[in-house]
């Protein structure tokens, strides 16, 4: 009977792709006031606490919750706090930082040290799309643990912005419908924190689930109501939230290199430019593999040349027909001379070639010079196609990943997942 319900309840779960316990979270502010609250229920006043640590992963916001539990007790003067001051020598010496794990032992050594009778430490960690603040009261005299406090705490701007993710504010880009997207897949960044762009437009990291929108190489990601922009750089690099994140690349299904994820360097962008400018078109075509951008400056080059060189030889070949004619003329007259008729006749044909050779090498030379300038933009701004995802088929199924986490009570949940490897 019990196999037959798990069945059953595993295909319910296949069907709707697995479902999610929300969280009752608060934001950070009360959070520190539900903790205080906690800490007053189990001393007594007048008790004298030091409070050592909060441990996160950002230095910044441990050091934001410390003294706002600092301030808290002092504002409400109901137990005495020792100042922070007092605590950094020792922490120092104890190679201990606010923001890192303390254990039971040193907790109660730096307690002793500090003359108190009970030390305050704690955590702040994701959890899913939210975050875990925990609140330690330990008795400096038996090392006991008196209280331990728990809230969850929302993933606002505030917590945002001291957890180190400053917000880049952007013009609101909207999706282009058939571009290939170039954010799909999993960032890393130099301390191990992921960020994945997936074909549904959502993107996941450190637990938080937030939608986006691409146009080109920028994205808009909707962050708890707020615009945040995401941009693949031209070495391939994805920079959000003022970091900078490296692609991972999926493993089986024929996966590309890495280099076809990078856009062209600057040395290569000004090779470009230097073997275009010797021979037009050179540059695009063996480095950038651009066949666009050289044919474009082949025809141009080609075009302006001709027009330079055809003003230049009508001009020669123009005024040299003229003389010959007119020496012609002087040679058939008895007089020795042409009248001035026919002088006037003379000069109205220079005028002629002259004004039709200018035309003409004006034009060239304004079509060389554009085609100069697009070689300088081209070079800088053409950027590497991106590969053609290989997409593993549904088929497989090594892409499908089932996890049953089961509870004291029976099943608690059953997740379905599809990973597509490129």
């Amino acid at each position: 009977m019990k196999q037959r319900l798990l069945m059953m309840v595993i295909m319910v779960c296949m069907l709707s792709i697995g479902t999610k316990v929300h969280a009752q979270t608060v934001n950070l502010d009360t959070a520190i006031n539900s903790a205080v609250d906690a800490v007053y229920s189990k001393l007594k006043i007048g008790s004298k606490i030091a409070i050592l640590n909060i441990s996160s992963s950002s230095t910044r916001m441990s050091n934001y919750i410390i003294e706002e539990l600092t301030s808290v007790f002092i504002n409400q003067q109901l137990i005495t706090v020792v100042d922070r001051s007092q605590l950094i020598p020792i922490q120092q010496e104890m190679n201990l930082q606010a923001s890192s794990e303390i254990s039971g032992s040193s907790a109660q050594a730096i307690g002793k040290r500090l003359g108190v009778q009970f030390v305050i430490t704690g955590s702040f960690e994701p959890v899913a799309d939210y975050y875990r603040f925990r609140v330690r009261v330990i008795d400096v005299q038996t090392a006991a643990i008196l209280l331990t406090h728990s809230t969850n705490v929302q993933n606002d701007k505030v917590v945002a912005s001291l957890m180190g993710m400053t917000l880049v504010g952007s013009d609101n880009v909207s999706n282009i419908s058939g571009n290939e997207n170039p954010f799909i897949g999993t960032w890393k960044n130099s301390n191990g924190q992921t960020i994945t762009f997936n074909a549904n437009l959502t993107v996941t990291s450190m637990g938080q689930k937030m939608t986006y929108t691409y146009s080109g190489k920028i994205a808009t990601i909707d962050f708890m109501g707020s615009k945040a922009t995401a941009t693949i750089e031209n070495d391939g690099k994805l920079s959000w939230y003022g970091g900078t994140w490296n692609k991972e690349l999926g493993s089986g299904g024929g996966g590309n290199s890495s280099t076809d994820y990078q856009d062209f360097t600057p040395i290569q962008r000004w090779q470009t430019w230097a073997f275009n400018t010797m021979l037009p078109g050179i540059g695009s075509y063996l480095i950038m593999k651009d066949n666009e951008g050289c044919a474009i400056q082949v025809i141009a080059a080609t075009v302006g040349l001709g027009f330079t060189v055809g003003g230049v030889m009508h001009r020669l070949i123009g005024l040299e027909n003229v003389a010959t004619s007119y020496k012609d003329k002087i040679k058939e007259s008895s007089t020795g001379y042409i009248d001035k008729d026919k002088k006037e006749e003379m000069e109205r044909e220079i005028a002629a070639v002259e004004s039709l050779s200018t035309f003409l090498m004006v034009c060239g030379g304004v079509i060389l010079a554009g085609d100069f300038i697009y070689n300088i933009v081209r070079s800088n701004t053409y950027h590497k196609p991106r590969p053609k995802l290989k997409l593993t088929s549904i088929n497989d199924p090594t892409a499908w990943n089932l996890v049953v986490i089961p509870s004291n009570e029976g099943i608690e949940q059953v997740s379905l997942s599809y990973t597509m490897r490129f």
